[in-house]
């Protein structure tokens, strides 16, 4: 139901979120405007049957008024027609979507998800590999080995007998790898996951692969970090079954020690070699080990790499990956001499890449969707689809096929198709194929958006937030933003002595004798300021014209006056009402020109042009400030003692009519105020006049203030933020 809490609601929102002056409309034959034409003013707040026509257009603005809402007979005409036009066209559409259209999209997605599931290497990745000396190895192992790498003989073969060994699990091999000591067992473990990180291998069942080796092989490796953490684990597992032999290794126990030295001498070899090898480049600061341009890949020293301070550390080995000689920058100072130059050699590296991995992508996605689509239209002729064949069309799969690039490559060219969500793309491109003339694209796309903007929904939520969202995008669609510029002067040139010439005194009353024309806004009778009837009477702040309108003047003055019209017409000047008093040569304009002092007119007068800020048309920047300026005079009471009293207000509520937040005192050097009228804001408007979001909490309109926070939030902070935050 339209609620007043409702239509102030409304209001409000549609105040604060036009703050450049505009106003909204809803378009003529639509039915929020036949819902608008039906909603008028309750009993007793109107003047006249005249304000009537002004409905929902006029009411609404509270600043008018106090006032209540009725709702006419022909309004539940209108929920009828809305509810057939709108709803429940839309509850068929949703079953249709939900139980026809969705499976469709559904399987087509988790076809393109598949197909982009193949793993392909971005060019612009680059691997950093770590190569490190555990701790536990300086403290339980170094020292373990220390009498045995001084055994080493490179010319030994080994002894001519050694275990054998069957296929073990990880199990077995881990617990003969356990010792007595923690940090070397979690150590280990370690090591084990770098290794599959690095290598692609597990550590374990390749350290059991090296106990298997015949022993003319087993001095034969080089120093390697691989190589390093499988003799390691070798030489745990080794130092274990020397103590602990297993089962099946078919050994004697002095073969066996004897193999067991000699294995774990080869071991330490190794161990040792790569322990000193490791500290040696520490100590001279070496950062990298190695790199490797095909696999893209460097190798880098923890120590030394943990300890670098440079910004953009990752663009600079970017940089040392793709320059001309990376081993040129193996050292920390080398680096850091040229850190500057190499990050900005891998930033530029990196653009390129990225955009080259991008249209890749683009394109892979592009060709993902084709494919998926191309398959389901194959699926639906070989009636594994039979629900699609009564909209699928019957053609070529090569004119689906055409079809289906000439759609993405008209909404989603390029890389644009990554910068959307995919099920949107993929909903989009079918119900574009297949269901075009129906609201499922429309409703999926809302589903989607709905999802993806709040993580967590349940699917009742998003539902109803896609279904608010499409019947709001409904509304909106029959509501058009009308300019707020003040409207052009239609009544030729301002001319005083021309008008004035025109008028002529006779017994205390003012007559026209060419005829004239007098304009003021309906408002006027709302606020109190006019009644117009039979009885005419209106406040002297109107426009006067000859009758071709040519020529024109102000009538500016703090009474009311009484008149007698030949002709009344109301009309309609950019969307506002004013009356149009018509008169003929000879005809009394100003029946007495002894006028009546009412000091109430200053209030009414006061509250209607500077409170809420409902200056007519006609009105100057010039004009506004001699409107109160004989109101002792001639309503018997004066505002201010001084001009300044007057002038200040008035130049706060005049703004730029091209921008509504900027003070039109502000551009009064720079335009010809003649032709450049300014518009006037409410100077109680919470939504002009406070510019602070806590100012406009703060204030005595707490649930306008709150709309017109969030509509348009604050960008900076005020002397009244610091203060009362201080």
């Amino acid at each position: 139901m339209l609620t007043q809490d409702v239509l102030n609601l409304a209001n409000d929102v549609a105040k604060t979120s036009l703050l450049n002056g505009a106003r909204l409309k809803a378009i003529p034959g639509t039915a929020l405007d036949a819902m608008v034409q039906n909603v008028t003013p309750a009993e007793g707040i109107v003047a006249s049957q005249e304000c009537l026509e002004h409905s929902l257009g006029t009411v609404i603005d509270k600043s008018y008024a106090n006032f209540g809402f009725t709702e006419g007979a022909a309004i539940y005409q209108v929920y009828d027609s809305i509810e057939e036009q709108c709803i429940n066209p839309l509850k068929n559409q949703l079953s249709f979507t939900r139980n026809v259209v969705s499976p469709v999209i559904r399987e087509v997605i988790e076809d393109v998800r598949d197909r982009l599931s193949v793993r392909i290497e971005p060019a612009s990745k680059i691997k950093v590999n770590q190569i490190e000396v555990p701790s536990f190895v300086y403290s339980t192992v170094l020292p373990r080995i220390a009498g045995l790498v001084s055994l080493y003989n490179p010319s030994q073969k080994g002894p001519s007998s050694q275990p054998t060994f069957d296929e073990a699990d990880n199990d077995t091999i881990i617990e003969l790898v356990r010792t007595a000591d923690d940090s070397t067992n979690e150590g280990i473990m370690n090591l084990a996951e770098v290794y599959e990180k690095q290598f692609g291998g597990d550590l374990f069942q390749d350290a059991w692969k090296l106990l298997k080796l015949r022993n003319e092989f087993v001095n034969d490796t080089s120093v390697t970090y691989q190589s390093f953490m499988v003799y390691l684990t070798a030489f745990l597992i080794v130092d274990k079954l020397e103590k602990e032999p297993i089962q099946g290794m078919r050994i004697t126990e002095e073969e066996l020690k004897q193999w067991a030295m000699f294995f774990k001498v080869a071991c330490s070899r190794i161990i040792n070699s790569f322990a000193s090898m490791y500290s040696t480049a520490i100590a001279s600061k070496a950062v990298i080990s190695s790199v490797n341009t095909k696999t893209k890949t460097i190798y880098v020293y923890h120590d030394t790499y943990a300890n670098i301070d440079l910004p953009n550390k990752a663009d600079i080995l970017v940089g040392i990956m793709n320059s001309s000689n990376p081993t040129a920058y193996r050292n920390l100072d080398a680096i850091t001499e040229n850190a500057e130059e190499l990050a900005r050699h891998g930033q530029l590296v990196l653009a390129t890449v990225n955009t080259i991995d991008k249209t890749r992508l683009a394109a892979r996605t592009f060709d993902a969707i084709t494919s998926s689509i191309l398959a389901l239209v194959e699926n639906t002729f070989n009636d594994e689809h039979a629900e699609l064949k009564a909209v699928i069309e019957e053609m070529p799969v090569l004119e689906y096929r055409g079809k289906i690039n000439q759609f993405l490559n008209n909404y989603y060219p390029g890389n644009r198709i990554l910068d959307v969500d995919l099920a949107y793309v993929v909903s989009d491109t079918v119900c574009e194929l297949f269901y075009k003339d129906t609201m499922a694209s429309l409703i999926l796309k809302h589903l989607i958006v709905a999802e993806s903007s709040k993580q967590d929904l349940d699917t009742s939520t998003v539902v109803s937030t896609a279904i608010i969202n499409i019947l709001v995008e409904w509304v909106a669609g029959q509501i058009e933003i009308v300019k707020g510029k003040r409207p052009t002067m239609r009544y030729g040139i301002r001319n005083k002595d021309k008008i004035m010439a025109s008028l002529k005194e006779v017994n205390n009353q003012l007559i026209t004798t060419t005829g004239c024309k007098i304009i003021f806004p309906v408002r006027y009778e709302m606020v109190g300021l006019a009644r117009v009837g039979s009885d005419t009477h209106f406040y002297s702040l109107f426009l006067i014209t000859n009758p071709d309108e040519t020529h024109y003047a102000i009538f500016n003055c703090m009474a009311s006056v009484h008149s007698d019209p030949d002709a009344i017409n109301v009309i309609t000047i950019d969307d506002e009402k004013y009356y149009e008093l018509t008169y003929d040569p000879g005809s009394v304009i100003i029946k007495s020109l002894v006028v009546v002092r009412e000091d109430k007119l200053i209030g009414k007068s006061y509250k209607e042009f500077v409170t809420k800020g409902k200056v007519p048309f006609f009105i100057s920047y010039a004009d506004m400030g001699r409107v109160f300026s004989q109101t002792g005079k001639y309503a018997g009471k004066s505002i201010g003692d001084t001009f300044e009293s007057l002038a200040i207000p008035i130049s706060i509520i005049a703004r730029n009519p091209n921008n509504i937040n900027q003070y039109y005192r502000e551009i009064l050097n720079d335009i010809d105020p003649d032709k450049v009228m300014p518009v006037f804001v409410p100077a109680s408007s919470v939504n002009f006049s406070a510019s602070s979001a806590l100012t406009k909490l703060t204030g005595s309109y707490f649930y306008t203030g709150v709309v017109s926070s969030l509509c348009n939030p604050t960008t900076q902070t005020e002397l009244i933020d610091h203060v009362l935050r201080y």
